[in-house]
């Protein structure tokens, strides 16, 4: 998602800029948001003529996009997975509520044999 290029109908969906303001990225060399987010609020402000808050709010809406956009390996395997991993004894999966819970450290003590 974040390699998206400012002509794409995803891009222009998004209303994060004017028309002219993204001609005036294109021709600075900004093709996609992965560009635009190399940019502070105070460079973007520089270079384009646009007010410190104007540009924080087009660095928000672009972060707030790209956060929700991004996902990894992990947060696939996360959605995907129980939230308990199941151990060999039913005993202690009842007593653990169905397994050792994803995320946390458990440790289990106890004599060999038992």
């Amino acid at each position: 998602m974040s390699f998206i290029s400012f002509t794409s109908s995803y891009f222009t969906s998004l209303n994060l800029v004017d028309n002219h303001l993204l001609e005036r990225f294109e021709r600075a060399g900004i093709k996609n948001l992965i560009d635009l987010s190399a940019y502070t609020s105070l460079e973007l402000s520089f270079k384009f003529r646009l007010s410190i808050f104007n540009a924080e709010e087009i660095l928000e809406k672009l972060f707030s996009i790209l956060s929700i956009q991004s996902k990894n390996v992990y947060d696939m395997l996360i959605e995907t997975s129980s939230l308990y991993i199941p151990t060999t004894l039913p005993t202690l999966n009842r007593y653990l509520n169905g397994g050792l819970r994803r995320g946390l450290l458990i440790e289990l003590c106890g004599s060999w044999g038992i």
